[in-house]
């Protein structure tokens, strides 16, 4: 009997190389196991769906089971692999063993834990999964005062929503500017006032230091002494790629899951994608990306290699109060910010030594212009 295909996960990154897989290969066998229930939901939505006053089986695209129907696989949920052993091509998990032909990590990341003190550390509540937001749903009932610790995209989204439905909001990170990695510090300030205007304090340059119960709420000690009264206390620091179990198995490792331009690792037979993968040297943690990865790994594992090729991907932060759209220039690259409009509606051409546009930023009612400036970088 053929060994299955295995995939390790049920995100996103997971299900999209069952389906894109699966239109190649209708017949070898195909195990998912994950640490979770495989429903399949849309994650970005998590930050985002309080305002709208979503349920959790309005965020609940389709069961494990309907999943596991869908693509013709066996799924092993709520079931924790503890090792691979790539030269006996075997997966180990709690309780059994599953032999693989292949096999696809799509474990994606682990929500980042801050160093905080105090006694009330385990109240902090991430937002990584739908576990997450299944805890946090029901807090939010009565809920006045919300601290979020990070001002990234996931806590700026998650302060505008939750300033819609009339939460105050105190959104605490050590840098000088909201959303530090995504913007240069003019369009940082910017955002940054647009937000300050809508009564979301902003306590930046500073970290919480311990979070402690205080009557029914909970107090937030800040690296400056100054102590802060919530209700809950929300982390969105970002994600850290889950590696441990392909570093174990001897699989390379840099930051995420090192894999090659057909999202291969080191490891024959082994492919990765998703927020656990480092794709070329690139760890993109976003939709786009893992889209384009999957129809690559799902073609390598059909034995037709077909080599990664990304197109420009903006990076959209859905905070209707100041809507974003970007794409960054290569690291490297020397250059500068030209920017022009009013207000916050503004566009930020990134232009370099010679003239060329090699990343641009849009702000407010100016990312109605995404197509133009993809144009501008694809002449």
């Amino acid at each position: 009997m053929t060994a299955p295909l295995v995939i390790i996960g049920s995100g996103l990154a997971a299900y999209s190389v069952a389906r894109d897989w699966r239109r190649l290969d209708g017949e070898t066998p195909l195990v998912i196991i994950t640490a979770e229930d495989g429903d399949f939901y849309s994650k970005p939505l998590l930050s985002t769906s309080l305002a709208k006053s979503k349920s959790l089986d309005e965020l609940v695209i389709a069961s494990g089971d309907q999943q596991g129907e869908q693509f013709n696989a066996k799924l092993l949920a709520h079931t924790c692999v503890t090792r691979i052993d790539p030269e006996s091509k075997t997966v180990f998990y709690e309780g059994g063993k599953q032999h693989y032909s292949q096999l696809v990590l799509a474990q994606g990341g682990q929500a980042i834990r801050a160093p905080l003190g105090g006694d009330a550390v385990d109240a902090v509540i991430s937002m990584n999964s739908l576990m997450d937001y299944r805890q946090l749903q029901p807090q939010l009932k009565g809920c006045n005062r919300v601290a979020v610790l990070g001002a990234g995209l996931v806590g700026m989204e998650l302060a505008n929503d939750m300033q819609a439905i009339g939460i105050q909001v105190t959104v605490i990170d050590p840098c000088d500017q909201p959303l530090k990695a995504l913007l240069p510090s003019e369009l940082g300030a910017v955002v940054e006032g647009v937000f300050r205007d809508a009564s979301v304090d902003l306590r930046l340059g500073c970290t919480a230091k311990a979070i402690d119960h205080s009557g029914e709420g909970y107090r937030v000690t800040l690296s400056t002494d100054t102590c802060l009264e919530v209700d809950l206390v929300i982390s969105a620091i970002g994600i850290r790629p889950e590696v441990a179990l392909a570093q174990s198995a001897g699989i390379q490792v840099e930051h995420g899951i090192v894999v090659d331009e057909y999202c291969e690792t080191s490891v024959k037979g082994i492919f990765a994608l998703g927020d656990c993968a480092e794709v070329m040297g690139q760890w993109r943690p976003h939709i786009m990306p893992i889209m384009h990865c999957s129809r690559t790994v799902a073609h390598g594992l059909s034995g037709k290699k077909v080599p990664l090729h990304y197109p420009v991907m903006p990076v959209v932060v859905k905070t209707p109060l100041c809507p974003m759209a970007s794409v960054l220039p290569p690291t490297k690259k020397q250059g500068e910010w030209k920017v022009d409009g009013e207000g916050k509606h503004l566009r930020a051409l990134f232009l370099d030594d010679t003239g060329a546009t090699c990343g641009f930023i849009l702000l407010g009612d100016r990312i109605e212009e995404r197509a133009e400036c993809i144009k501008l970088l694809n002449p």
